[in-house]
């Protein structure tokens, strides 16, 4: 915070003193504009008319180098934000060598996991310790905890995004064992919380579940996640949204997000805190709804509610 709050003044200082210069220079250049059509007209060189010409003309001149220095900001932002492009081009690849492929009936199983993020290169508190679990196949998982006790870690373990100190975390189909890559990630469908919504219509952000996905296809998954209202909009499925959702309630733009993680089909469905913007009822007939449709899926449900994990077959309380 505080490199941060003496950027911050730096440059406010660089602004103030950039403006100061300018209003300087600008001032300065029309009192010479004037005082040499003062004398100009003392000498009887020029008339009235004339000085008052060079003035508009100094202030024609003065306009555009106004204007050209309040671009300036606009192309270091276009420089910064190209050299941050760059940097990510310049990260080496993911490692992610095929593997067979599992049924499509699909579990994880964590096996005494121990994982701690570091600070400036200092370890600090630990965020797992032996821990184990199994996410069994065609079940329903429900993973409760406060703020800050691990769900983030354990999102990203099974994402393939960390990996643990110790122990292992494994995908497995029957006897078939696969240690998690970043191969595994075809196997979830991943709803984060907010929503992921494009500008378009909703046609186009449920295609990018499943390009090849039919209109009934769609209306099963919409239905699915209780997101019936776009039936009764008066473009149906091809209403447009902007950025975000917008034009969409929150709530809305979350059901439509879990209706594109339908379309993908993957035997994981995994929901971080995707219907937080819901009601307590609209939630509950999400929840309902996918546990009946799921069938051969496993379903790990991130939620701070209580009530939503009474509708998992199993709940994993982090603390």
């Amino acid at each position: 915070m505080d490199v941060l709050a003496g950027q911050v003044r730096r440059r406010a200082t660089l602004s103030v003193t950039t403006r100061l210069c300018m209003s300087g220079g600008f001032g300065l250049s029309y009192f010479l504009t004037f005082s040499w059509g003062v004398i100009q007209i003392w000498n009887g060189v020029i008339g009235y008319g004339t000085m008052v010409a060079f003035l508009q003309l100094a202030a024609r001149v003065q306009r555009p180098i106004a204007d050209l220095s309040q671009e300036l900001p606009v192309f270091i932002r276009c420089f910064t934000a190209a050299e941050r492009l760059m940097e990510l081009l310049n990260l080496p690849a993911e490692p992610n060598e095929p593997q067979p492929l599992l049924g499509e009936e699909v579990g994880i199983r964590l096996n005494r996991v121990s994982f701690r993020y570091s600070a400036d290169g200092r370890p600090q508190k630990e965020v797992f310790s032996d821990f184990s679990f199994d996410f069994e196949p065609n079940s329903s998982v429900a993973i409760l905890g406060e703020t800050g006790v691990g769900k983030t870690t354990l999102i990203r373990m099974l994402l393939a995004l960390i990996r643990p100190e110790q122990g292992s975390v494994e995908i497995y189909s029957g006897q078939e064992s696969q240690t998690i890559t970043a191969f595994s990630r075809q196997y979830f469908s991943y709803v984060p919380q907010g929503n992921t919504l494009l500008s378009g219509t909703i046609r186009t952000n449920l295609q990018l579940g499943n390009a090849n996905a039919s209109d009934e296809e769609m209306r099963e998954a919409l239905r699915c996640a209780a997101a019936d209202f776009v039936f009764q909009l008066p473009q149906e499925l091809d209403t447009p949204c902007g950025e975000r959702g917008g034009g969409l309630s929150e709530g809305q733009a979350q059901r439509i997000s879990i209706a594109r993680a339908l379309l993908r089909k993957a035997p994981i469905l995994l929901l971080d805190e995707a219907t937080s913007a819901l009601d307590p009822e609209t939630e509950q007939k999400v929840l309902d709804r996918l546990s009946e449709q799921t069938g051969h899926r496993l379903m790990i449900l991130i939620t701070h509610r209580p009530a939503a994990a009474e509708r998992c077959s199993k709940v994993l309380n982090l603390s």
